[in-house]
């Protein structure tokens, strides 16, 4: 069993686990035997088909344990199956879902995100034809103070991207803010794990030439967390795309890392580093050639960056 990446590069592993078909109570009491004193939480990860509890992290004498565990509930939240008859009247299908996702109950609200959902399954065609009106509601729901309907919408997201993939390219712009705005840097481990992993799913089932734009823009307004992992998002797209599409990669690359040289330390000064060697494994001395346009502090920042590096 595979789960998406919760944050970091799409393609890196970041978890491990042990599939257990027993009872949370048995992991309490396991954890309570190894004399682990972190209380134990149990979080909802969303898998394709199912829902698994994921026990948090325990480290016991330089081991690592993940317990992953089998939901016992007989229904998934996130439920595949059409939510009622299918309307195919375009106007129709945007109002019934519109009051949904707009309504004043949570709970419709909830409900809205699972019709949205099965449409994309059961009817595509619809969804695509209804695409703005239908993500304009569907975006509130990303950004509303609700955090539980906020959840829900961001791990939902996931699965309908993985299922309209390239449909979803008129509404990148709106969706990308909706996704890093306060998400990226969320102190709630859920929000931020489920905002990465939309991000993460956009980058596998998109023209990552779409994203180059919004992720760079986002880095450089952005602060904190979320600057970090859209410097480290762009530096794997620059990896990818350069060979295909140079003047957009150095159109909305370079203006990123120029912005980003200069004192730093940290997280921001690792990804600032990954950004910086990403650009010059693909443009070699053509880095320091475009440098060279700018202002005098730039070349003098990269030359010092690329000399640790080397």
């Amino acid at each position: 069993m595979r789960s998406a990446p919760l944050s970091g590069s799409c393609s890196r592993t970041h978890m491990m686990a042990f599939v257990c078909n027993v009872s949370p109570i048995f992991i309490y009491s396991f954890v309570r035997f190894l004399n682990l004193k972190q209380t134990l939480r149990i979080s909802f990860i969303l898998f394709p088909r199912s829902y698994i509890y994921i026990c948090s992290k325990y480290v016991c004498n330089f081991m690592t344990l993940y317990f992953v565990v089998p939901s016992r509930e007989p229904n998934s939240k996130y439920s595949s199956k059409p939510q009622g008859p299918i309307i195919e009247d375009k106007a129709e299908y945007i109002r019934q879902l519109t009051a949904l996702l707009e309504s004043k109950d949570f709970r419709e609200r909830i409900k809205g995100i699972d019709q949205l959902v099965a449409d994309c399954q059961h009817n595509p065609s619809m969804v695509i034809r209804s695409l703005f009106p239908v993500f304009d509601a569907f975006r509130d729901r990303l950004q509303e103070s609700n955090r539980k309907v906020n959840l829900y919408a961001l791990e939902a997201l996931q699965g309908m991207v993985r299922l309209l993939k390239v449909d979803l390219s008129g509404v990148l712009n709106h969706l990308v803010p909706a996704i890093v705005d306060n998400h990226l840097n969320s102190k709630n481990r859920a929000v931020y794990s489920a905002a990465t992993g939309a991000l993460c799913e956009l980058v596998l089932n998109l023209d990552n030439s779409l994203l180059l734009e919004p992720f760079c823009f986002k880095a450089r307004v952005l602060s904190g967390q979320a600057k970090v992992d859209l410097t480290e998002k762009v530096a794997e797209l620059v990896t990818e795309l350069y060979p295909r599409r140079p003047q957009l990669v150095e159109q909305k690359a370079l203006p990123l890392l120029w912005g980003l040289l200069g004192p730093s330390s940290g997280s921001v000064h690792r990804a600032t580093t990954s950004l910086c060697q990403a650009l010059h494994h693909q443009m070699g001395p053509g880095l320091r050639q475009s440098a060279a346009s700018q202002p005098p502090s730039v070349g003098r920042d990269l030359n010092q960056l690329l000399r640790t590096m080397s």
